[in-house]
């Protein structure tokens, strides 16, 4: 979708900045720009009316943007898109991400940067994935037979054949065995047999060990090899994920309702308890750097 045939809504508190981002996004064409003040006026618009993009500030009077995400799920219809917008790194990133939250800009953020993130998370699927950085990863996930790395390689992490991946809108979730850094990182993997494997690069987004020795990660696609691209884009049209990157031990609809599992409205989530960056405690991490 075209940022010309959107329709968005954006929440903050401030009058000053939803002047400004609703006369940037008007600007650069967008279809429909909606705005509220707080996450209790966001709900009452969701209620009668779709988005295709929310774009939400955290902290806010009465309903934070965190139990904005929540609360939209209770709201039949289409689930748009979400990002959020702060100057305070203090959501868990995990949870956010499983609720269909595509991108976490601080404020105060440039102008360019804010459209890239916008027109990426409108972009259909089939359009996403296709540049590879420069940046090199940091480690290898792989559990494919591969000649020992080289001195220029990423030393890779053999997984268990049990895993299990998961696939979201944008990135996947899969078990693992030892320690690995957040940040870049590249993967080779195996899934069921009918399928090519997923290769390709991206950047952990959250970690768990909640799980005893064996933990979970999540990995937020930057750049996938054509095969495993084309068998992605198709795996997200026939499934429609709802999530961004899976979580699959977290409440959501279709699991155990999330509904139960929800402060009231009138006693928001203070997101104070959390960190956008990192989530459970990790083990002492094993890095293989590349060899300068």
């Amino acid at each position: 979708m075209k940022l010309t045939e959107a329709s968005i809504l954006f929440v903050d508190d401030e009058p000053g900045i939803r002047d400004i981002f609703e006369k940037w996004l008007l600007q650069a064409g967008c279809a429909s720009v909606r705005t509220c003040a707080d996450g209790a006026e966001a709900l009452a618009v969701l209620a009668h009316s779709s988005f295709d993009l929310i774009v939400s500030d955290i902290r806010m009077p009465r309903v934070d943007g965190v139990t904005l995400v929540r609360r939209r799920w209770e709201i039949a219809g289409p689930i748009p898109c979400v990002v959020f917008i702060s100057g305070f790194s203090d959501v868990i990133v995990r949870e956010m991400y499983a609720l269909g939250v595509e991108a976490f800009l601080p404020k105060p953020i440039r102008r360019e940067e804010f459209f890239r993130t916008i027109n990426r998370s409108l972009a259909d699927r089939s359009e996403l994935w296709t540049t590879r950085s420069s940046v090199p990863p940091r480690q290898l996930l792989t559990d494919l037979h591969r000649p020992h790395p080289g001195p220029t390689s990423p030393s890779p992490q053999r997984l268990p054949n049990e895993k299990r991946i998961e696939i979201g809108r944008g990135g996947f979730c899969l078990p693992y065995t030892r320690p690995v850094a957040l940040g870049k990182i590249a993967f080779n993997l195996a899934q069921s047999p009918e399928l090519p494997p997923l290769k390709g690069e991206g950047h952990v987004r959250w970690r768990s060990s909640e799980h005893g020795a064996q933990g979970i990660l999540g990995i937020e696609f930057e750049w996938l090899d054509p095969i495993s691209r084309q068998s992605v884009v198709d795996h997200i049209a026939a499934t429609l994920p709802t999530s961004y990157i899976p979580d699959p031990p977290a409440t959501l609809p279709g699991n155990a309702g999330i509904s139960k599992h929800l402060p009231p409205l009138d006693k928001p989530v203070s997101p104070s308890r959390a960190s956008m960056h990192s989530v459970d405690p990790a083990p002492p991490l094993q890095i293989s750097h590349l060899a300068r």
